[in-house]
């Protein structure tokens, strides 16, 4: 009776745990995200996939030489990312500086669309536009997705 106990044990160990090793064991030999899907993130697929925003929307901020934001980065990324969520759209921050500018400026990019530069006391009227041009990109992405199993 013991005997049959530890091996029905062992078997229902064995269905529980084998697929979890398994998509481990392919995670680490792959690092493809697809194996990991509790951990599973848009960050995660973006970068393995080497994707730089793909459909996604980016928020390019271009300073001039020597300046800072009048607020920490992580503090306006927030806002913005904030305003992004209420249309239901992330987004990525890439900084960069340049001579000869005034004062910064802030480009919106979804996919060909490039949506600015604008002032850090306009970057609001940006935005709607910046997720319109988002979702189309999304949108088209999607259908390219589904006209390849056609």
């Amino acid at each position: 009776m013991k005997r049959r106990d530890t091996i029905i044990a062992g078997v229902a160990l064995t269905l529980v745990l084998g697929p979890a090793l398994i998509t481990m064991a392919l995670y680490y030999i792959t690092k493809n995200p697809d194996f990991r899907p509790l951990s599973l993130t848009k960050e995660s697929l973006t970068e393995y996939r080497g994707e730089t925003g793909g459909p996604g929307l980016t928020v390019e901020v271009v300073l001039p030489i020597g300046a800072t934001l009048r607020m920490p980065r992580e503090e306006f990324e927030q806002m913005l990312r904030n305003s992004f969520s209420m249309y239901g759209t992330g987004a990525r921050f890439v900084y960069s500086e340049e001579y000869g500018l005034k004062a910064p400026q802030v480009t919106y990019v979804a996919g060909a669309s490039r949506i600015g530069p604008y002032s850090p006391n306009n970057l609001a009227s940006g935005i709607k536009a910046a997720a319109a041009a988002f979702q189309i990109e999304a949108d088209r992405d999607l259908r390219q997705r589904i006209a390849a199993f056609d």
